[in-house]
């Protein structure tokens, strides 16, 4: 028995009792009532799946997307081995000279264990920044927070 037949069954039994003591135990109104009442259920089930699958699409195409972008960045230089890196969309302009020469649509890739940082722009397909990762556990700045405390990038 699937889990939507389940609770159909279950809003069904709760369904019956309820409406026994509201309408008429013959007529065409409660069987009515009942068939829209059942489809109404199907439907926000059949919502909720579908919503929560989009979830797992959207968490796909982001893993997609950080290796397409991964792939694309190793065609320039070579990336450190054994170490996944942090990569971000750059969606809004940043005051810090870092990001001087990012667009908007640009990444900014990490890779922590290495300490390094580049922004890479697809469109261009060029790296426009590469830097060096200050990782300061001890004292708190307005560089990047990570969980081993707060990052700070460096251009070169």
């Amino acid at each position: 028995m699937s889990f939507t037949f389940k609770i159909a069954l279950l809003f069904g039994c709760a369904y019956n009792e309820l409406m026994e003591s509201f309408l008429p135990k013959n007529g065409i109104l409660r069987k009515i009532i009942m068939v829209i009442v059942l489809i109404l259920i199907l439907i926000g089930v059949y919502l909720f799946a579908s919503r929560s699958q989009k979830v797992v699409d959207q968490a796909e195409v982001a893993k997609q997307e950080s290796a397409e972008v991964k792939a694309s960045l190793s065609k320039h230089l070579v990336l450190p081995e054994g170490e996944d890196p942090d990569i971000r969309k750059i969606n809004q302009k940043i005051d810090d000279p870092f990001f001087a020469r990012a667009e908007l649509g640009d990444y900014l890739i990490i890779f922590y264990k290495s300490r390094i940082a580049y922004i890479y722009s697809p469109s261009k397909d060029i790296i426009s920044n590469a830097g060096v990762v200050f990782i300061n556990p001890q004292q708190q700045t307005d560089g990047l927070k990570t969980n081993s405390g707060t990052s700070e990038v460096k251009s070169n």
